[in-house]
């Protein structure tokens, strides 16, 4: 399946309150999208990092965000994660200023385009959190809302974005 994912957009983080794919950088001919986030770091001990769906680069913020997902532990046992009416997802990485607290994700998004449907998501990380132990996560939420959106935003509960690669992709059929 060489060549079967067409970079749209790409941003560096650097010390940023939020990374916005997408916007004038979307191609709509895609069904399928795929996100990948890259050596992610946060500069606030004990942050999450947010996600929020969008329209032209303006996040949506009603509670219309329900997700679920196993967080998965090195340490101890497994999680089990549910939230119905939030107003963000989030990758339950809990992140900090440690060098070697960092995350890795792919995400891939569905309707996204489609005005009819609901916009979903599927979430898998794996990152050394704030108490440097091994996670992993794997879920998905769905934006309970039918319209169509061509942006996706990051951010953290707190703090900013210190580093990190987000890349936007279209899955070519």
């Amino acid at each position: 399946m060489a060549g079967s994912l067409i970079k749209l957009d790409e941003k560096i983080a650097s010390n940023d309150g939020s990374i916005t794919l997408g916007g004038t950088n979307w191609d709509s001919t895609y069904d399928v999208y795929m996100v990948k986030g890259n050596n992610i770091n946060l500069d606030t001990d004990g942050s999450l990092l947010f996600i929020r769906t969008a329209i032209d680069g303006t996040e949506q913020t009603t509670a219309n965000y329900d997700k679920a997902a196993k967080l998965l532990k090195a340490d101890t046992t497994f999680g089990n994660i549910a939230v119905v009416n939030d107003t963000f997802w989030y990758l339950d990485m809990i992140l900090g200023t440690g060098t070697q607290e960092q995350a890795n994700f792919v995400s891939y998004l569905f309707n996204w385009n489609n005005s009819s449907e609901y916009s979903f998501i599927t979430m898998e990380s794996s990152f050394i959190n704030s108490s440097a132990v091994l996670q992993g996560y794997q879920g998905g939420g769905v934006y309970t809302v039918a319209e169509a959106h061509n942006s996706i935003k990051f951010y953290p509960n707190s703090g900013n974005i210190a580093s990190g690669k987000f890349t936007l992709y279209g899955l070519k059929k």
